[in-house]
């Protein structure tokens, strides 16, 4: 079969981008996490590979700088544990990297003996400065670090290397072209190209770990590359690495899709509305394979930032689609999830089916997924149908970064501060992907295209996110009435689980929908509006109690895997009505 690695990981398993120490990293911890159960889990699931955060200096030790590795030793030994128990079923352990990580101005006697000679581009905000790869000793340093890692872990999958990580890491991270002016700080790297900077990194820690191993995959991610102006297949960068370096590149970013009043509106996320691939994948892809470099996609199977706080978006021709194109393409791979969407759901299984299942001329695949996963007593045809038109509805879903990362949508059935009357504070909401412990009433950032970057075309206005969203409200329940009626009383718990989880969704976009009424009402505040305000705060009421039966059936929803928290719960569906009340009584 193609894709020979399927990598997936826990939803519970901590990431930690910013652990205390480095023993609050994820490589000493996932081994707590993965047991017996999960694996077994996941590799029912179909998928024979996880993926860990790793950092390399704290999972090896090198010279010249033994002293950024305090507990190496421990890292090793968990990591050795979990890729043992890994291995009974099947799965391979996959690090993901960043090859330079920055180091902070805490370690003051480091910088006071390397700032000079070693010393990168500072991080000001996070208090961090980088490593500089331009010089030798940290291009040694990097190379010795992973053939230590290799070496030690000698049963390891292989790395995932990220070179253009949200973290401060090189010294182009962060970095954007623009013009001739690149901003950089570091008097080495600045007479250089981001290309040589980013070549530099994956070639050292491949040389590394080619020392110890030839079967080891080395995977270098592509995401966004495009950050220094380069376009793909970003010749400047993979032109430059050896061809056994494998690329992993977005399926949908860079692609377009039509969605109500926007033609051929632009992806740049990830994406379940839009099948892909898109041009850009198919563009990095040809060239790889044309120097024979391996081929992966970075997919999300589950959800996305479209809906991150629940089990899956069930978007089952979306996800036919997408599979049935990796198998045209022969892939060697994908990576199924980031930190989040990692539920099982009809999702995974319908991905894990399809992969492998012969095709019948003229018969819809999901045709005989949906009797292998419901049962073969379900009326296929219509399931197929009511599925359907759950993708259709996300044509209303208004898509763009701004709003996906930053509307209240993933916490809406717990927001409460949007309602309260009165002028607004203005203060944000707050980022949609994290736990916030207080949220404002401002919900302008959902909109604002002057200060996110993009063109005005890319952002829906207030006015248009106003008039899409009961379209999306209303497209989605005839949706689920109709996997209602399709399932009557057949499918079982796996049917009972989609139904409960395809009624949240609606719940949570009517909710989103009065989140923005309420903005849009407060915006020029007066008395007079109050009871109409008081009628939205009526209907929010009544709307979020609806969802707390589901909730409790159903306890892995409101999970955000990258927040690591319950962006909703019961329990805080239940405060937020109770500040509901009194702001109706105010």
């Amino acid at each position: 079969m193609s894709c020979k690695y399927r990598i997936w990981r826990s939803i519970y398993s901590d990431f930690a981008p910013f652990p205390e120490s480095d023993l609050g990293d994820e490589t000493c911890h996932a081994h707590e996490v993965y047991t017996d159960e999960r694996l077994r889990s996941i590799a029912e699931q179909g998928f024979n590979g996880i993926w860990v955060h790793a950092l390399l200096s704290h999972i090896a030790k090198a010279e010249p700088f033994p002293e950024l590795s305090p507990h190496a030793e421990i890292h090793q030994e968990r990591l050795k544990t979990l890729i043992r128990r890994a291995g009974k079923y099947g799965i391979k352990v996959f690090l993901y990297i960043q090859p330079l990580r920055a180091v902070s101005w805490s370690e003051e006697d480091f910088w006071r003996k390397y700032k000079e000679e070693l010393g990168g581009t500072e991080y000001k905000e996070q208090k961090e400065r980088c490593l500089c790869i331009s010089t030798e000793p940290v291009k040694k340093w990097i190379e010795a670090l992973s053939e230590e890692m290799a070496r030690k872990l000698p049963d390891l999958g292989g790395v995932l290397l990220i070179t253009a990580s949200e973290l401060p890491g090189h010294c182009y991270s962060h970095r954007q072209r623009k013009g001739e002016q690149w901003g950089i700080e570091c008097p080495r790297c600045g007479e250089r190209g981001p290309e040589e900077v980013v070549a530099d990194q994956l070639i050292a820690v491949r040389n590394g770990i080619r020392k110890v191993s030839a079967e080891m995959e080395v995977i270098a991610w592509t995401w966004s590359w495009n950050l220094w102006r380069f376009r793909p297949p970003w010749h400047e960068i993979t032109d430059r690495l050896p061809t056994d370096i494998a690329i992993l590149t977005d399926f949908e970013r860079g692609g377009q899709q039509d969605f109500w009043h926007r033609p051929g509106h632009s992806i740049d996320e990830y994406c379940l509305s839009y099948a892909g691939p898109s041009e850009t994948c198919r563009i990095m892809l040809q060239h790889a394979r044309s120097r024979g470099m391996k081929c992966l996609v970075k997919l999300q199977l589950g959800t996305t930032h479209e809906l991150a706080s629940v089990v899956s978006l069930p978007l089952l021709t979306r996800v036919k689609e997408k599979i049935l194109a990796c198998r045209e393409m022969n892939l060697d791979g994908f990576l199924g999830c980031w930190n989040f969407g990692s539920f099982p759901s009809a999702n995974t299984a319908a991905a894990q089916f399809l992969l492998t299942c012969p095709l019948t001329p003229g018969e819809d695949p999901l045709k005989p997924f949906i009797r292998h996963y419901f049962g073969s007593e379900c009326d296929t045809d219509a399931i197929l149908r009511a599925y359907s038109k759950l993708a259709d509805a996300m044509y209303y879903f208004p898509f763009s970064t701004v709003f996906i990362y930053t509307a209240p949508t993933n916490y809406a059935l717990a927001y409460s501060e949007v309602y309260r009357p009165g002028p607004l504070q203005g203060k944000p909401c707050g980022p949609s992907h994290l736990d916030v412990p207080e949220r404002g009433d401002s919900l302008a950032s959902a909109f604002d295209w002057k200060t996110s970057g993009l063109q005005e075309k890319d952002v829906y206005s207030l006015p248009e996110i106003l008039e899409t969203l009961p379209q999306l409200c209303s497209a989605w329940k005839q949706g689920v009435t109709a996997l209602k009626t399709a399932f009557g009383s057949s499918g079982g718990k796996s049917a009972e689980l989609e139904i409960n989880n395809a009624e949240l969704i609606g719940i949570i976009w009517e909710s989103l929908f009065h989140a923005f009424q309420s903005y849009d009402l407060r915006r020029e505040w007066n008395e007079q509006k109050r009871p109409l305000l008081n009628r939205i705060i009526q209907e929010e009421a009544a709307l979020v109690q609806t969802a707390i039966p589901l909730l409790e059936k159903d306890t892995r929803q409101g999970w955000h895997g990258e927040a690591a928290a319950y962006l909703f719960s019961p329990e805080k569906i239940r405060k937020k009505l109770a500040v509901l009340e009194k702001f109706l009584q105010s």
